[in-house]
């Protein structure tokens, strides 16, 4: 009987089919906004959109601006443990509480606690590899903490998590055995170049130089605009096919589906008062990502099927998402096909290469 699907040890269950593969190559099913599973309604950011700010907003329907916040079900753990291996990290200090904190328009978790939660699944699982990559690092805006708040987040980086499990950079290319053997876990990617300890030290991974084509974002308000850019970036990875990439498949909240959430979030209020079941939830990112669901566990199948490569897949709600359609197992799963087709790409290329040379080497 075959062993049941474990997102906690995907990568150790399928080392026989990922083994020989780079980080690069492979699918990773990743957690967009990972650390923004729980915000504080009342704790807006100074770089929050302006309709968060609203005086409505703020304080007669808090629920507006967490619905449109909250970005994952669970913990990092929980995360993880669903199968994500990769965390978008949003980082940002806090200049009220004087913390290192995460954010998504409101301020969340302090990053301690977080990268707590990475380190207890990292120390946990031995046979599995997570990409944790930080971004954002704001203050009043993005990208503009200080030297100081810099040293401060890699000193956390260092206390919190074993260094010694960290990715170096002559280590990127390397296959997932030669890292396993190495006893490697963790990649730590880095949004910004605008930090000392980037180019100082040897585990910590330029986002320019890892993803040099971008985070992946989509921008998309239909399904069809988002499979349609999805296809785009997936064709041109496939052509290049020159290390990693990641898109961050995701319908952005536009001003009609806004509205259409203070709607809902109204309608509920004053359903409560007069019914005592909740007949219609606030719309939201959780909703949001249902739809997303479902058009991606139809559609990415298909995709790594006509051959398109695909490697970080970052996804809201991704704990919600496997339990209602396993749509985190089914993309990872596709790492059998996809690291097939690449296996016999390369050694088609191995052969015409060795028909290539023949000539003018000794016949055989």
């Amino acid at each position: 009987m075959a062993k049941p699907w474990s997102g906690a040890t995907w990568m150790g269950d399928m080392h026989s089919t990922i083994a020989d593969q780079p980080l690069s190559n492979i699918i990773l099913p990743g957690s967009h906004d990972a650390c923004a599973f729980k915000l504080f309604p009342t704790e807006l950011a100074p770089f929050a959109p302006s309709q968060a700010k609203s005086c409505v907003a703020k304080r007669c329907c808090c629920c507006i601006p967490l619905n449109f916040s909250i970005a994952q079900t669970g913990d990092l753990h929980d995360q993880l443990s669903a199968g994500s291996r990769y965390l978008d990290m949003r980082i940002a200090f806090d200049n009220n509480q004087q913390l290192l904190r995460t954010e998504h328009s409101l301020y969340g978790l302090p990053i301690k606690e977080l990268l707590e939660q990475v380190a207890r699944f990292i120390n946990q699982e031995s046979s599995e590899i997570v990409i944790l990559h930080l971004r954002h690092f704001s203050v009043a805006h993005h990208y503009d903490m200080t030297d100081e708040h810099h040293a401060s987040l890699v000193q956390l980086v260092q206390e919190t998590l074993n260094v010694e499990y960290f990715i170096r950079h002559d280590e990127r290319h390397l296959s997932i055995q030669a890292l396993k053997d190495k006893d490697r876990r963790i990649m730590l990617v880095y949004g910004t170049d605008a930090c000392a300890q980037v180019n100082e030290t040897d585990w910590i991974h330029s986002e320019s130089i890892v993803i040099p084509k971008g985070v992946g974002w989509l921008n998309s308000q239909t399904t069809e605009h988002m499979v349609a850019a999805m296809n785009n970036l997936a064709q041109r990875a496939s052509s290049t096919n020159n290390g990693f990439h990641k898109m961050a498949p995701a319908i952005t909240p536009n001003d009609q589906l806004i509205k259409a959430g203070v709607i809902n979030c109204i309608c509920c209020c004053i359903c409560r008062l007069l019914c005592a079941h909740t007949c219609k939830a606030p719309a939201g990112l959780k909703e949001v990502s249902d739809v997303v669901g479902d058009a991606l566990l139809h559609e990415i199948p298909t995709m790594v099927a006509q051959g398109k490569r695909f490697n970080i897949l970052d996804m809201d709600h991704i704990v919600r998402q496997q339990k209602r359609n396993r749509l985190i197992e089914t993309v990872a799963l596709l790492n059998g096909r996809q690291c097939q087709d690449h296996h016999h790409q390369v050694v088609g290329d191995t052969k015409m290469v060795v028909l290539e040379q023949a000539p003018t080497g000794h016949a055989k």
